[in-house]
């Protein structure tokens, strides 16, 4: 018995616990601890790019398809916000979470927390300049509706029991609302404005809630989505396709490239449910990018 164990590679070594579950576990914290380079392709989602871009494309194509009038500074002001929300959440996640963060995205903000709050405040001074000097007293009146919301979501999600927080919900309202209100501002009609606006605010809940049953146990939330909410979470492939049907219904109804754009990013969605061979890394930087479709539909615009 001794011979086979130095055969076998033993010898002066502790023997590890063979109950798999134990193993398994200790596998997976060790490769969610182990620091790895990170792929290009996955940086604008580390960096918090890729939702400001995802917010700008969706308001210019929201904005010509209805007719409203906006300039380049709107859509600028528009994606600084987004930048600003985004880190500001995933540099508290991460203030919170430290050396247990087990995302890419958030190890970021822990790794350069001194570097991100630098730009962040300069970032944040720079806007608060530019909105007052570009927006409108209307649009400077809902911008601070949208920001005491935010501020709302804020004090909810960090300064309370996040246990039973609805996220995903809130994140899919707020970037609804932050994409529609300049262009509702600016002359487009009320009724297909509203009716983007509750299309628009489901797609992006579906793209939240999705990638948060992907990751599983990389979820960074107390409770994780599918605990939360198990029976929605089922339903989720079903809600997706239902949306894509409703946005190339309306689509093909009013020949509108806006709706077209919003259920093919539906379509595109529920496709990656089907990737999970890529890992949840890959397969959220792929759901980010089904809300591109705008940049498709613009010439169409």
């Amino acid at each position: 018995m001794v011979r086979a164990f130095v055969r076998l590679g033993y010898k002066g070594r502790v023997r590890p616990s063979t109950h798999p579950s134990a193993n398994a576990a200790e596998q997976n914290a060790t490769r969610a601890n182990r620091p790895r380079q990170t792929p290009y392709w996955e940086l604008p989602s580390v960096v918090s790019l890729d939702a400001p871009l995802i917010a700008v494309v969706w308001q210019l194509l929201l904005s010509r398809s209805l007719g409203a009038t906006l300039a380049w500074p709107h859509s600028a002001l528009l994606g600084v916000a987004v930048w600003l929300i985004y880190s500001a959440d995933r540099w508290l996640d991460g203030l919170e979470l430290g050396e247990h963060a087990r995302t890419e995205r958030h190890r970021f903000y822990v790794r350069h927390r001194r570097a991100v709050l630098g730009v962040w405040s300069g970032v944040s001074v720079g806007a608060l300049g530019g909105g007052f000097i570009v927006l409108t007293r209307p649009e400077l009146f809902a911008a601070g509706l949208l920001a005491s919301l935010m501020l709302g979501y804020f004090l909810s999600r960090h300064a309370s029991d996040p246990a039973a927080h609805p996220k995903e919900t809130q994140i899919g309202l707020f970037f609804a609302l932050g994409v529609a209100f300049l262009p509702g501002l600016n002359g487009a009609p009320l009724i297909p404005l509203a009716t983007f606006a509750v299309l628009f605010a489901v797609l992006i809940f579906l793209n939240c809630a999705l990638i948060a049953r992907w990751e599983g146990d990389l979820d960074h939330e107390p409770v994780p989505f599918a605990a939360r909410t198990p029976y929605v979470a089922a339903q989720l492939g079903g809600m997706t396709l239902g949306l894509a049907g409703c946005g190339l219904g309306v689509g093909s109804t009013t020949h509108s490239p806006l709706f077209f754009a919003l259920g093919g990013s539906a379509l595109l969605l529920y496709g990656c449910g089907y990737l999970g061979a890529l890992g949840p890394a890959a397969r959220r930087v792929l759901a980010d990018a089904a809300l591109l479709t705008p940049l498709l539909a613009l010439p169409f615009s």
